[in-house]
């Protein structure tokens, strides 16, 4: 009896090994192939900024780590999970990128305009869209003529 169960638990292992392999090979094929790791929309706000900040200056992270002193697996730690920067670290990131170290870790809701009734040169232009394009070569023209005599163009 004591065999049945040592190969049960042996298989059960087998099985779980098997599991955690092909699933770390699958994040890895994933990753490589480019596509978004799991823990990418739970990235904190400072991860973000300052990933974003990076590749903005084509810099890798044993770069960033350099120019900061820091080591290069502290940028992969904060850039990917850690919701706790220093200070310090805040502002040598911000004093390197030239940003205010609120921008890498405050979130301002973003301004939505609201739409305004149609001018009345748009619902012209729309219906200039309409006409056949000799029409709308002609308009063109006559608009260039008018913005030339005024200088714009």
């Amino acid at each position: 009896m004591a065999t049945w169960i040592t190969e049960y638990v042996q298989y059960i292992y087998h099985i779980k090994y098997v599991n955690i392999t092909l699933e770390r090979k699958m994040v890895k094929i994933n990753y490589l192939i480019g596509m978004k790791r799991s823990n990418d929309e739970n990235m904190p706000l400072f991860g973000k900024r300052l990933l974003a900040l990076r590749k903005s200056r084509n810099l890798k992270q044993a770069d960033l780590a350099n120019a900061l002193g820091v080591s290069r697996e502290t940028i992969s730690y904060y850039e990917s999970r850690a919701n706790n920067p220093t200070i310090e670290l805040i502002n040598k990131i911000s004093a390197y990128f030239g940003v205010p170290p609120e921008y890498l870790i405050i979130e301002y809701p973003q301004k939505r305009a609201k739409p305004g009734p149609t001018s009345k040169i748009e619902k012209q232009l729309e219906s200039i869209r309409k006409l056949p394009k000799e029409k709308q070569k002609a308009i063109s023209a006559m608009l260039d003529m008018a913005l030339q005599s005024e200088s714009v163009l």
